[in-house]
């Protein structure tokens, strides 16, 4: 049986890592195996997981969701082979089996997701099969072990140097893996280069469009250069790709704040502090909440 880690799981899905690691923690899809203290997902999953994507961009709420999935589980258990279906689709109460031509406890409704499994599990074999060490580069490494490299040494500013250095070489080798200019965005945007970490984040974007980060780093270097109407655009797709970004949650708060749009405002720092009630920014955000109504912030 093949086996997929997190970080497979998110470049196949494109789900971004931190939303797997949130669907894991409340119950949502959870990494059905282990090797020793890895967790590690089941292609069940992956179909789980696709599953539970398909449905968020059509604007489904958690538990909608979470009922759907604990169903699709429940069918696929009795299933042998998953490979057997032609098709996923389904409703806002549930998904639906078609397997050899027949619907399994299909209900009617609007058709929300329709996909093939077969074609996931080509898409699969080709992200196993996808060795990021076994590219060649410069020298003995690959541009995805410069890119480890280069986080692993930007965490001591006397090296800011050196790791500048790894992200670009990563970047030059392969500009496809558009963590890497995100991440030296960030460490030029420490610096107070502005205008090159921006170009990084859009050249992020065009390497990967669906990374939320990138996303996330425009609106805020726009938040703080000033240009809060601007920060709101792009905080606003970081979100519509990861919805449980805390981060971009609370910065769109002070983006709407600034731009005078307070009930828009209000509702976004009350939705930080139901991801994140007790952290530092939580009495930020709750201060916020304080200056928009006066009232008793959550």
């Amino acid at each position: 049986m093949d086996l997929y880690s997190t970080a497979q799981v998110s470049r196949l899905l494109g789900i971004p890592r931190g939303r797997l690691r949130w669907w894991s923690k409340c119950g949502l899809v959870t990494p059905g195996e282990r090797e020793g203290s890895r967790r590690l997902y089941t292609f069940r999953d992956l179909i789980s997981l696709k599953a539970a994507r398909d449905l968020t961009k059509q604007g489904l709420g958690a538990t909608r969701i979470k009922r759907a999935i604990r169903r699709l589980t429940a069918d696929l258990g009795a299933v042998q082979d998953p490979l057997v279906m032609l098709r996923i689709y389904g409703n806002d109460r549930r998904l639906v089996l078609e397997r050899d031509g027949q619907e399994v406890e299909a209900e009617t409704g609007q058709i929300l997701i329709d996909f093939k499994v077969s074609g996931l599990a080509e898409a699969a074999d080709r992200t196993v099969a996808f060795d990021p060490s076994g590219r060649s580069g410069a020298g003995d490494r690959s541009a995805y072990e410069w890119f480890l490299e280069a986080t692993k040494i930007e965490e001591d500013e006397s090296r800011w140097d050196e790791a500048e250095k790894a992200y670009r070489t990563a970047i030059e080798m392969d500009p496809s893996i558009a963590a890497a200019s995100t991440n030296l965005g960030n460490l030029l945007f420490r610096q107070g280069k502005s205008a090159e970490a921006e170009e990084l984040y859009r050249g992020a974007i065009q390497g990967d469009p669906d990374q939320p980060q990138a996303y996330y780093n425009l609106g805020f270097l726009k938040l703080d250069s000033g240009r809060a109407d601007l920060a709101i655009v792009f905080l606003h797709k970081a979100l519509t790709l990861d919805p449980e970004f805390a981060d971009a949650r609370f910065n769109l708060g002070v983006a709407l704040e600034r731009e005078g749009r307070v009930a828009e405002a209000r509702r976004e720092f009350v939705r930080f502090l139901s991801m994140d009630p007790s952290s530092p920014w939580a009495k930020v955000a709750r201060m916020h909440l304080q200056q928009i109504d006066g009232g008793t912030a959550p």
